[in-house]
């Protein structure tokens, strides 16, 4: 298993270009796998460059732990599993985070998986069947579910060369939905 060192800072990490504000900033929370832009309000992320789901369910404690009673989170994961575990692997593994979540808050969402350009269509496939389940398990969950493939399909543009990460205009949108949901204005907080 590969280590996975986490960038955490409060109020500042480079994740979220966007600044908006949010309804507690001492409570919002944002735990990625990607590094997303310069976030200011919200009051911790968390990124966790090239992390699996285990590996924030491993850390989901870690990361919470002192966020008062019943913080805001905001959890981007699942991209970097896809082609690496069955589908059941990858689908226990949100359960088991969303136990551990469970645990901490109530106010979750989990922010659905991206297209990626690099990969064959049919990873990507798994990706929107992924997405298609966690939207249906988020709501059975009481979590919020933020849909974002739309705004990437076809989109090339908003990521890098490499065809796998955002570039900043991508970051700026996600990065939009994330505060979006934080405030109340979509996924269910």
């Amino acid at each position: 298993n590969k280590q996975v060192s986490p960038i955490c800072s409060l109020n500042a990490c480079n994740c979220l270009s966007t600044v908006l504000p949010f309804n507690n900033v001492s409570q919002s929370i944002i735990v990625s796998s990607c590094l997303i832009g310069n976030e200011r309000d919200s009051r911790l992320v968390c990124c966790l460059p090239g992390a699996r789901v285990r590996d924030v369910s491993d850390r989901v404690f870690g990361v919470l732990k002192g966020e008062g009673e019943q913080p805001q989170v905001v959890v981007h994961i699942g991209t970097n599993d896809i082609g690496r575990k069955g589908d059941k692997d990858v689908r226990q593994a949100f359960r088991e985070l969303g136990w551990k979540l469970r645990a901490r808050t109530n106010r979750v969402v989990i922010s659905g998986l991206l297209p990626v350009p690099r990969d064959s269509e049919m990873r990507n496939r798994e990706r929107e069947q992924l997405n298609t389940w966690l939207q249906g398990w988020c709501r059975r969950e009481g979590f919020g579910f933020l849909d974002n493939w739309g705004s990437f399909w076809g989109r090339w543009d908003l990521y890098k060369q490499d065809g796998h990460h955002l570039n900043q205009r991508g970051t700026n949108i996600l990065g939009g939905s994330f505060a979006s949901a934080l405030r109340g204005g979509g996924g269910g907080l």
